[in-house]
């Protein structure tokens, strides 16, 4: 076990710019994917309450 730790902290520790970049990677991809799935529903939203208003709901409660 405590070889099995050595040898991965070796290996990283000589990768480290390899890591750097993959973690990046992941929380650009990851904010992404965030920021499209915030922005759909934020035009779902928009669409649903202007079929609302069309219908004759108008509270005005957006």
């Amino acid at each position: 076990m405590k070889t099995e730790l050595f040898l991965l902290k070796k290996y990283w520790m000589s990768h480290k710019k390899q890591a750097l970049s993959i973690l990046i990677s992941i929380i650009i991809m990851s904010s992404a994917v965030m920021f499209i799935s915030l922005l759909n529903r934020s035009e779902d939203r928009y669409r649903f309450h202007e079929v609302l208003d069309m219908c004759g709901n108008f509270d005005g409660d957006r």
